[in-house]
């Protein structure tokens, strides 16, 4: 089996591509390190349980029916590009960009959820906008590990030689939840509120979670496909963060989208290393199933 999540969308990549490949042969045209990709995502594939190596199958020919019908993919030679994931810290957050004559098409593929984004809240300056040591980003870090220290400190008065998060949660379930989760959902509400104050900045948030380039989010569950269009979203002109829960971050921008931030442990080792997955609870797009 997949070892990883990360591996599994990335064998959903692959299949995409590999079909977009057979259906049109020599018009279908790899660039940058995409023929590289489908080599080493190919095996992720192969490991993959074989009931859902077969809704892979038949969900992706699903999506290349779609762009035939949408975009009339294939009249013309095209590219195919699967770009590297260092593309959506720059705000693009394509995982396969179709490129025939002057059309581009950017498909963000996700496998069962329609999460935006899955960012560290250390970074919120530059979601935001502000460069690294910065004024804000020092503040926010220097309280950041504040947070983070306190609650190490603390972690360890339960149980001295914890080496887990689970270890603390055994001991009180909802430790984590309100010594570490809640205060990092505090200070990064209190950031959003200070200093992501002005139009600049809020679209600079807005676009980051989003993502700055006209795409369309393919989401491939067992039973069906779901096609958002992420195209020509109005940019919000403010935004107002709350704290929902003690680990959820809710964002309300102008435009009437609301993103939702859950925080969470992105390793089992008891430290600093969070994360959040982001969520949009509440979009204005044109929705297709097929």
């Amino acid at each position: 089996m997949a070892k990883r999540s990360d591996d599994a969308g990335k064998a959903l990549e692959f299949i995409i591509v590999h079909f977009l490949q057979r259906r049109f042969g020599e018009k279908a045209l790899l660039k940058g390190v995409t023929d590289e990709n489908q080599l080493k995502d190919s095996k992720k594939f192969e490991c993959l349980p074989v009931d859902q190596q077969e809704y892979y199958i038949l969900q992706s020919k699903k999506i290349v029916d779609w762009l035939i019908t949408r975009f009339s993919l294939g009249a013309m030679p095209f590219y195919i590009d699967r770009l590297e994931d260092f593309a959506a810290r720059k705000g693009d957050i394509t995982d396969i960009r179709l490129i025939q004559n002057e059309k581009i098409i950017n498909l963000s593929i996700k496998h069962n959820h329609k999460a935006v984004k899955h960012q560290r809240p250390r970074s919120i300056a530059q979601w935001c906008g502000y460069e690294k040591k910065s004024p804000p980003d020092r503040a926010f870090r220097a309280s950041y590990k504040q947070v983070a220290n306190l609650f190490l400190e603390k972690a360890l008065a339960l149980k001295a030689d914890a080496i887990t998060f689970k270890e603390i949660k055994d001991i009180q379930k909802d430790f984590i939840e309100k010594e570490l989760y809640e205060e990092v959902c505090l200070i990064v509400k209190d950031f959003i509120t200070t200093y992501c104050n002005t139009e600049k900045h809020v679209a600079f948030l807005f676009n980051f979670l989003i993502g700055k380039h006209d795409y369309y989010k393919v989401i491939v569950k067992r039973d069906a496909v779901e096609i958002l269009d992420f195209v020509d979203i109005p940019v919000p002109k403010t935004v107002v963060a709350s704290i929902k829960d003690v680990k959820y971050v809710h964002l309300h921008f102008s435009n009437d989208w609301e993103i939702t931030m859950r925080v969470h442990t992105a390793s089992s080792k008891l430290g600093d290393s969070l994360k959040f997955d982001s969520q949009p609870t509440k979009i204005d797009v044109v929705e297709e199933k097929l």
